[in-house]
């Protein structure tokens, strides 16, 4: 994909993330969807359900996602692919810190969740589990990927698509988060991913 395609994506995310963002904080709109998902989900919760969601959520935790990206770093080290590893490292760092930022900002108030025990103390918008999955599992697909076979590289991004989204929904499932939370997380991952991508190509066509 070249950089103004991936110009193009990063600019129709950062719209969604925007317009997510607006229909949450200045319109009743996505409230009243998030209640109706909040209390639908709730009928239906069970003991059986919630121990699924926890399994779901784990691949999205940030101990989780620490450990996996620093040994892919330790790896491309290890090859001495050492631009690759400032970029990977830089890449996830910024966007971590972008999502705890934003959630201090909007200092969005979590539901109340199904299971006491389990309710994380930050705020809730955007969705950190939601962000962080899509921007660690998809930058880190595009870096090993570059010369896998193409049906190869179809697959695994299907499959990073279904985890991501698995990892969203155990959160709602859970009732730690508003079904905004974490398309905002989504939207605004997706966005982070492609403008990464847009700055590494550059810096490639400068010979940096």
């Amino acid at each position: 994909m070249n950089a103004s395609r991936s110009l193009s994506f990063f600019v129709l995310f950062l719209t969604l993330f925007i317009l997510n963002t607006f229909f949450v904080f200045q319109t009743g709109f996505m409230e009243d969807i998030d209640r109706r998902v909040y209390e639908f989900l709730f009928v239906f919760k069970s003991a059986g359900r919630l121990r699924i969601s926890h399994w779901l959520t784990f691949p999205g935790n940030g101990a989780t996602l620490y450990v996996l990206a620093g040994l892919f770093i330790l790896w491309f080290v290890v090859q001495r692919r050492f631009g690759a590893a400032i970029w990977y490292f830089a890449s996830l760092a910024g966007g971590f810190q972008l999502n705890a930022f934003l959630k201090i900002c909007f200092e969005r108030v979590r539901p109340v969740g199904y299971d006491p025990a389990y309710l994380p103390h930050t705020f809730a918008y955007p969705s950190g589990h939601a962000f962080d999955s899509f921007v660690f599992y998809f930058l880190t697909l595009l870096i090993i990927s570059g010369k896998w076979p193409g049906p190869l590289r179809v697959l695994t991004l299907f499959l990073a698509v279904l985890l991501v989204l698995s990892i969203g929904a155990s959160r709602i499932t859970l009732g730690v988060h508003w079904l905004s939370d974490v398309t905002g997380g989504l939207f605004l991952g997706a966005a982070w991913v492609f403008l990464n991508l847009v700055l590494v190509k550059k810096l490639k066509e400068k010979d940096l």
